[in-house]
């Protein structure tokens, strides 16, 4: 076998493992509204045993209620009512290979209330809050650490063969171990030994309960990146604690929650710029001070990276968290060999935007998430159609790939020399966006592998050629074009496109910039003319809260922190009048004019559809359907989704 560490037999504790590969927590949101099982939820985590991985960790459950929630729908075990269901998902993990852990917690100061007060080790408010949170008595303390031993003894009636306490991510034992939320001046508080005690009599209490042959696991953040926060050093110190305390394995993250960090960049859920395994160094510091397994999570994305983590002694255990997301299948496809046909994730935390709006779990590159029972089986069609796809994005691709799948003739038509040779290229071209080739090169591998998919690469269609081919269904994925205002002097020498720019068929090098547009595209422009030397002014008509938008949670902050980083200028409130050769004519909210002296303009003042051979062809056709941007400009996930969508609909 290729990655022999990683799907060697092992264990944690007692719990006999078939490898190395572990499913690593992530709030999902597709738990009933009493926060239980779902159906869905049980679907959830038995593709992800089939798929191959030898432990799930399962999402965070509350263990008190109400100020122990983390979201709005979290799953909860903090009552006998749950044991029934979770078993139903202990059971279909265990017929599907994989062992199963329960994540217990309390969301402290991170807690979803709907009217409230959250608790806290410390009346410290966060930063920018308007509220602050209660401070807990001695009996309040004592009370979570009887309901954290409680929710373990439920997890093991349920058939869960350990329990994981978190400890990370600023929920409630975290804020204890931090010198940042925890200002207590009693038995827990001041040291870290008090600021650990929470955590090690829970820990210890688990063992006494249910025996030390039940294995408990343990996440935390190995170093804060808050002001007043604890160091690597500290964090090796509480691995120790804990271990001493009776702990089988550390699951080590990084992040501090709701705490703003320094660089207002969250450390959970990384952004795409980060590098891949970024926090190993991290598990690998801790490694060395314990004897117990030690898990490493962040961004380990290629089956060849894992391996290397666990042959250098760096971790014992490998944690995918968005990864299986993307490709549930990633541990099966590792062990075949098929490293090939793995979707990668690109950390554009298109799912971790969804939880941050109370939405359902979904994946940008994996359309099936969350929508199992409607996406998992493709059905055979009933009627073979000969199916002609213009455009070889995202969209064009995804809808070619599973008409195919059924059982349809498809003709995939794309002007350019390459699939996905648009705006898929052009978002993988700014700094820090390489990995969306990745999906890329997975997307053409598929498309060429295809058997019923015939490409036709550098064929422009026309209506001459839809006449010709005669197929059955007309499926348009031509994309988007670029928004030119209607500003006098917009279309003079001096002003380009975004598009232009970042596609090299426009130089602009040591210049005076003014990127026209401080959405995502026009964000990263800028960073990408930084790079050229050029010194970038940005200007926007929305407030500077909407710098970047378009971007997702740690993404949009890493960009903003960039473009600081970098010298960029960003005006916002101000809308542009008039472009003259050298000049930027622009007004604020109050109609006050001013001018910006460059040597060149950059639109990026958003996309139209393209649609011209569209419009030429509506009507004319018995099925005919118009797909991703070029039904309207959105994102990478909007257009996969909606090919995988009108693929299953033929």
């Amino acid at each position: 076998m290729k990655f022999r560490k990683l799907f060697e037999p092992c264990q944690i504790g007692s719990m006999k493992l078939k490898g190395r590969t572990v499913a690593a927590p992530l709030t999902s949101l597709l738990v009933t509204d009493t926060d239980g099982v779902s159906d869905r939820l049980i679907r959830y985590y038995k593709e992800k045993a089939a798929g191959g991985v030898a432990l799930i960790i399962v999402e965070t459950n509350y263990i008190d209620s109400p100020t122990g929630r983390g979201f709005a729908n979290e799953l909860s075990i903090d009552s006998d009512r749950y044991i029934s269901r979770h078993s139903e998902l202990t059971e279909i993990v265990h017929q599907n290979g994989a062992k199963i852990v329960l994540q217990i917690s309390h969301g402290g100061w991170r807690a979803f209330l709907e009217g409230g007060v959250p608790v806290s080790p410390s009346p410290i408010a966060p930063k920018g809050a308007d509220w602050c949170p209660r401070e807990l008595t001695i009996a309040d303390i004592k009370e979570i650490e009887k309901k954290f031993i409680q929710g373990a003894i439920r997890a093991k009636t349920a058939g869960y063969d350990a329990v994981e306490v978190h400890g990370a991510h600023g929920y409630l034992l975290h804020q204890f171990l931090s010198p940042y939320t925890n200002r207590r001046t009693d038995q827990y508080g001041g040291s870290l030994e008090n600021r650990a005690r929470l955590t090690v009599d829970i820990i210890k209490g688990i063992k006494q309960k249910l025996g030390q042959g039940f294995p408990v696991l343990f996440r935390f953040t190995a170093e804060e990146t808050v002001d007043n926060g604890y160091i690597l050093e500290e964090g090796k110190r509480i691995a120790k604690m804990i271990e001493v305390a009776g702990a089988d394995a550390l699951d080590i993250s990084m992040g501090v929650g709701s705490i703003e960090e320094r660089d207002g960049i969250s450390r959970i859920v990384g952004p795409m710029s980060f590098p891949q395994g970024w926090k190993v160094p991290y598990a690998e510091s801790i490694k060395q001070g314990v004897k117990i397994p030690v898990i490493v999570v962040g961004t380990i994305r290629e089956p060849e990276f894992a391996e290397r983590i666990l042959e250098e002694g760096k971790a014992d255990f490998v944690a995918l968290g968005r990864t299986l997301l993307a490709d549930p299948e990633w541990p099966r496809k590792a062990a075949e060999g098929r490293i090939e046909d793995i979707c990668k994730c690109l950390s554009c935390n298109f799912c971790h935007n969804k939880m941050f709006l109370n939405l359902p779990l979904r994946c940008a590159v994996n359309p099936n998430l969350g929508r199992d029972a409607e996406f998992a089986e493709l059905k055979p069609a009933l009627v073979p159609k000969r199916v002609m796809v213009i455009g070889g994005g995202p969209a064009g691709i995804e809808a070619s790939l599973v008409c195919a799948q059924r059982g349809h003739m498809v003709s995939l038509y794309e002007k350019q020399p390459s699939l996905a040779s648009g705006q898929l290229k052009l978002a993988a071209t700014p700094p820090g966006k390489d990995k969306i080739h990745w999906l890329r090169d997975y997307l053409i591998t598929q498309a060429r592998k295809q058997e019923g998919l015939s490409l036709h690469l550098q064929t422009e269609v026309t209506e001459e050629l839809v006449r010709e081919v005669e197929p059955d269904v007309l499926i348009l994925a031509t994309g988007a074009k670029p928004f030119i205002p209607d500003i006098p002097g917009i279309r003079g020498e001096n002003v380009v496109t975004a598009h232009q720019v970042l596609e090299g068929s426009v130089k602009v090098q040591g210049q005076r910039v003014a990127v026209i547009g401080g959405g995502q595209v026009g964000c990263e422009t800028a960073l990408f003319l930084v790079e050229h030397d050029c010194k970038v002014t940005i200007i926007e008509q929305l407030p500077a809260t909407e710098l970047a938008h378009g971007a997702y949670t740690s993404n949009r902050a890493d960009i903003l922190f960039r473009l600081r980083e970098a010298g960029v200028e960003t005006i916002t409130e101000h809308l542009v009048i008039e472009v003259q050769d050298t000049k930027v004519i622009i007004i604020d909210k109050n109609r006050r004019e001013s001018s910006l002296e460059v040597d060149k303009i950059v639109l990026a003042a958003g996309a139209i559809p393209e649609r011209e051979l569209a419009d030429n062809l509506e009507g004319k056709l018995p099925q005919f359907y118009i797909i991703g941007d070029s039904a309207e400009p959105r994102d990478i996930g909007a257009a996969i989704y909606e090919g995988a969508l009108i693929g299953r609909q033929i």
